[in-house]
């Protein structure tokens, strides 16, 4: 009989020692459990979201054979975790969780894994675990959802992998595994509670230096608070560029990977991602005043860069969108300018054209809490009038 990978592997232990029929978890009113079918959500959420477990709980499962095991951490290094999970008289075991821009791998220290998520989050993405060429279980992202209930409490933005018998795990983002329920409907294991952890480990840890590629004092946020922000390496490369081109010259230092930002040393949902950081130019600046803005900038040619631009908001790390609600903004330079609280100018020097120009564009934040914005005036400036028209907002940089 063709064998299954289960959420995690360490399910292959509560149900190998329960009895050979199913056991479905049941309330205290002893009736069947049955699943919530939330709202879809909206795939924005998802973009660029961690799905690893708050190294700040100790988690506690139940399953369905009446095992209870109880995990805590034991090392978070950011895109890698390892928990102590105790099994009760079973004994204990240790499971590791790495994250990459290439999804979520689970598996257990010292023995096998899986690809329990593959990223970009996409209903329809699919995948296949093999634990020998010929026991294959191909995966797929079938819904997405905007909560789940479980005993634990209701949790938001909830990925849904479907195998291919049926069986079916939700995961949270920034929470982790929270339900996986078979074919048939039966609760196999859930999170039963989340709690405060006390452990040394799970508070905030210091920083690899090596990982560390900003790191600025006296950030204000929407209401002149100021913090530390970092931009760490969740996984990058770091070279010397062997030639001269419009995003380098050779010789310069670049580091391509994956960010996060921090507030405070505490990791940020909103992310910066898939990124290339030209460490001898200012690929990363603060600008403006209350909010300062965060501006990350990689060039895309000789004459133009792209940025993602964000603030502090009510001590969350927000992304700065345009007017449609996509990330990023193009600009040539270091044309960005806050020129108030919550708007700003971006421009973009056109020479595609027989007149040369620079085409600008104002923009107003319209809600601090999403980062939404408004396009509120578009015109074009002459080559020979720039100066004049750049140098009294050049002052808010």
């Amino acid at each position: 009989m063709k064998r299954r990978l289960f959420p995690l592997l360490l399910i292959l232990v509560m149900v190998l020692t329960a009895c050979n029929n199913q056991v479905t978890i049941q309330n205290t009113a002893e009736k069947k459990q049955t699943v919530e079918k939330p709202k879809v959500k909206e795939t924005d959420p998802f973009n660029e979201a961690s799905f690893l477990r708050d190294p700040s709980k100790t988690y506690t499962y139940e399953y369905g054979n009446g095992y209870v095991s109880t995990e805590t951490i034991e090392k978070d290094n950011g895109s890698e975790q390892i928990w102590n999970m105790d099994l009760g008289e079973s004994g204990t075991q240790q499971n590791i969780y790495q994250e990459s821009n290439e999804g979520l791998f689970v598996g257990i220290v010292d023995s096998e894994g899986y690809t329990a998520i593959v990223y970009p989050i996409k209903i329809g993405a699919s995948w296949e675990v093999c634990t020998d060429p010929e026991d294959c279980t191909n995966y797929k992202i079938a819904e997405l959802l905007d909560s789940y209930q479980t005993p634990a409490g209701k949790f938001g933005h909830v990925v849904v992998i479907e195998a291919d018998d049926g069986g079916r795990t939700y995961y949270a983002k920034n929470i982790g595994l929270l339900v996986y329920i078979d074919k048939n409907g039966a609760v196999i294991s859930q999170l039963k509670s989340l709690q405060e952890s006390g452990n040394a480990a799970a508070q905030p840890s210091k920083i690899d230096p090596t990982k560390e590629v900003y790191n600025w004092d006296n950030v204000k946020d929407t209401n002149g608070k100021r913090a530390n922000v970092k931009i760490v390496a969740e996984q990058d490369k770091t070279y010397l560029s062997d030639m001269s081109w419009a995003g380098a010259q050779e010789g310069d230092t670049i580091r391509e990977g994956r960010y996060k930002l921090l507030i405070n040393d505490i990791p940020q949902d909103v992310k910066i991602g898939d990124w290339v950081f030209n460490m001898n130019k200012n690929s990363g600046e603060v600008i403006g005043d209350a909010p300062n803005l965060i501006v990350v900038n990689q060039t895309e040619s000789s004459n133009s860069y792209s940025s993602k631009i964000f603030y502090i908001h009510d001590g969350k790390m927000v992304e700065v969108k345009n007017s449609d609600g996509t990330s990023g903004f193009s600009h040539s330079g270091d044309h960005v300018y806050p020129i108030s609280k919550d708007t700003f100018i971006i421009s973009w020097y056109n020479n595609a054209d027989v007149e040369t120009y620079y085409e600008v564009f104002t923009y107003k934040i319209v809600d601090f809490a999403s980062g939404k914005t408004n396009l509120i005036k578009e015109e074009q400036v002459s080559l020979d009038k720039s100066e004049a028209f750049f140098a009294p907002i050049k002052k808010y940089r």
